[in-house]
């Protein structure tokens, strides 16, 4: 079978010769002609749709069987601990990393363990593999991101880690600023290039902000797995746990799933109703 796309170009080339002709005689061929496309065309796309969702159904098994406790969070901990301890001055990204001074901003055992085996560019192919794991995370989250586009769209989000006893022993026992905040900013920006990129948030910073949305690590593989409407279940459900005068909510359970039925990746769930604009967003047409 030809593909979709084969098909189109010959249709629209067929359409082409038709809406031309003169010739009055060719009409019931250009219309026989026309039907029988059509009809290719149709089965053609059923059949493209079918690959499509095979594939998507064979991705989506393959993230669930990812261990995000291995690779992944280890480089979401030393992206902490590397920057909290000065090791790294800056947040970890994808976009041009490979041209810089890599090897001194990738974990060391990485490095160590690609010279071991003779290819110390595979070290630098790990990192990449397992930040694009992260970013698969990150892009399963969409309806959590916050937008803060700029002058390029961009959107951030905010993972809490397991709380790191080493930092947090330092913190207590020396006269280090104790911002160990164990939150962990994913950002995706997209410009002349696209970066992702993951980073420290200082926890004076998260004071300035209000009611800022956090998602703690193993909730957020945990929702990353489920689709859209139970994804929205749990941002209901967190907004009556993390709101003391949650009637609001639970008086306006529709309208809530209303709002959230409404929210796409660009305006998803946290920027559509949150701690910050519920009682604005629900008072309308009340």
């Amino acid at each position: 079978m030809r593909s979709y796309f084969e098909i189109c170009d010959e249709l629209e080339r067929v359409n082409k010769e038709f809406n031309n002709n003169d010739d009055s005689s060719k009409t019931d061929y250009y219309m026989n002609k026309i039907e029988e496309l059509e009809k290719e065309q149709k089965q053609a796309l059923k059949v493209m749709a079918n690959e499509y969702a095979k594939k998507l159904k064979e991705k989506d098994e393959a993230y669930k069987k990812i261990d995000f406790s291995k690779e992944p969070l280890f480089l979401m901990n030393y992206c902490r601990s590397a920057i909290w301890f000065g090791k790294l001055t800056r947040c970890l990204n994808t976009d041009d990393f490979g041209y810089g001074e890599w090897d001194k901003e990738i974990p060391s055992e990485w490095v160590k363990e690609a010279e071991e085996k003779g290819d110390k560019d595979s070290a630098l192919q790990k990192y990449f593999n397992v930040m694009q794991t992260l970013e698969d995370l990150f892009s399963r989250l969409c309806y959590f991101h916050t937008d803060i586009s700029e002058r390029f769209p961009e959107q951030r989000l905010y993972i809490r880690l397991p709380v790191d006893k080493q930092i947090e022993k330092v913190c207590c026992e020396t006269d280090l600023p104790c911002n160990c905040s164990n939150v962990i900013e994913m950002r995706y920006i997209v410009g002349q290039g696209s970066d992702f990129s993951i980073d420290l948030v200082d926890s004076e910073v998260l004071k300035k902000e209000s009611n800022p949305f956090i998602i703690d690590w193993e909730e957020a593989i945990e929702v990353s797995k489920m689709n859209t409407f139970e994804q929205a279940e749990w941002y209901y459900n967190y907004l009556i746990k993390n709101q003391l005068n949650f009637t609001p909510f639970v008086l306006n359970k529709e309208k809530v799933f209303f709002l959230l039925g409404q929210a796409s990746a660009k305006v998803g769930f946290v920027d559509k109703i949150n701690f910050n604009n519920y009682e604005e967003v629900l008072s309308v047409n009340q």
